[in-house]
Parts: C-alpha cells; sequence; structure tokens
C-alpha cells in the first residue's frame, strides 16, 4: 500500500516537473519570437525556444510565405477523393437516397420519380409549410372559439334531450300513478 502511494507521489511531482519546464520554454520561446527579454534570458537545459535546434524547429513549422499559407488551407477544404466535385455545383445534381433506395427496390425510374415528387409535395404541404410559415395568432383563437362554441352549443342540445325526457318520465309517472291505485271507487 505504502509503495502504491510512494509511486503515485512520485508521478505527481514529475508531473508538476513537466509543466513547469513546460511553462519556461514556452515563455522563453516566445519571448524570443518577440525579441522581449532575448539579452536577459538565459538558455535552460531543454529549452526549445532558445536553444539553435530549438529556433530551427519553430521556423520549419511557420510556413516560409502567404503561398505556402493558402496551399495548407485549400488542402484542408480540398475534397478527399480528386474526381469529387463540390456538392453546391450546378452542373451536378446527385439523385436523393430515396430516389435511389426505390430503385434499388426494383421500381422504374420514372415511377420512383413519381414517388419522390408526391413524397416531396406532402413534406411540402403538410410538413414544411405549416411549420415556417403558421397563420397568424388571432386566426388560430378564432378558430378556437368557433370550436368552443361548437361543443357548447352540442352540450345544450344534449342537456335539453335530458330535460325532455325527465318531463316525459315525471308525466308518466303522475298518469301512472292514478290509473294503478284506482282508490275505493275502482
Amino acid at each position: 500500500m505504502s509503495s502504491i502511494k510512494k509511486f503515485i507521489d512520485e508521478g505527481i511531482e514529475n508531473i508538476e516537473k513537466g509543466a513547469i519546464q513546460q511553462v519556461k520554454t514556452t515563455v522563453s520561446a516566445v519571448a524570443g519570437q518577440a525579441g522581449v527579454g532575448a539579452n536577459n534570458s538565459q538558455p535552460v537545459a531543454g529549452d526549445v525556444g532558445t536553444s539553435e535546434a530549438g529556433q530551427q524547429q519553430i521556423q520549419q513549422s511557420t510556413p516560409q510565405s502567404d503561398q505556402a499559407t493558402k496551399e495548407e488551407v485549400a488542402g484542408f477544404y480540398a475534397p478527399t477523393h480528386p474526381d469529387e466535385k463540390h456538392r453546391l455545383s450546378v452542373g451536378a445534381k446527385k439523385q436523393s437516397e430515396f430516389f435511389e433506395k426505390q430503385i434499388k427496390e426494383g421500381k422504374m425510374p420514372e415511377e420512383a420519380a413519381k414517388i419522390e415528387a408526391i413524397r416531396n409535395q406532402l413534406h411540402k404541404t403538410d410538413y414544411y409549410d405549416p411549420l415556417v410559415n403558421r397563420k397568424p395568432v388571432e386566426e388560430e383563437h378564432k378558430e378556437e372559439k368557433k370550436e368552443k362554441e361548437e361543443e357548447k352549443m352540442e352540450e345544450l342540445q344534449v342537456e335539453d334531450k335530458k330535460k325532455k325526457q325527465d318531463d316525459d318520465i315525471a308525466l308518466r309517472q303522475a298518469q301512472q300513478k292514478t290509473e294503478k291505485f284506482p282508490g275505493a271507487s275502482g
């Protein structure tokens, strides 16, 4: 247990020493490039920024001219495959994945194109347009008010029917009561 603790402590010390050394190296390299404190800085053993090898390494890592920088940046944005054209070019239109899937399923290109057109139209009319081009809030409130009024009318009609049934029941009960119990005369 104590050996593990010693090992961890030594590792932490080494990390701290390495971090301090790295900070010193970076500061002296930046100061050397900027010309600030170039006379006051003392070369530290293993210091990449002030040693001749370190200076050569820094010079090699920086681009020599603007042209080299432009070429390097252009390389970042170059297509992965040299024969691949830019996706946004006007001349080259790639078929959609849905269309290709329909062709793989055995449909004719005309039929697949019709299906894709219908699909796009439905997407536009049922999904995209209602989402992007929403109705004004006033129109939505008007529709909600109409729906509420219709519901109230239906409820009132149901209540009226119940009242009529209740009245009919009361009337029938009164009639039957007199007919069921004729009294002494009957």
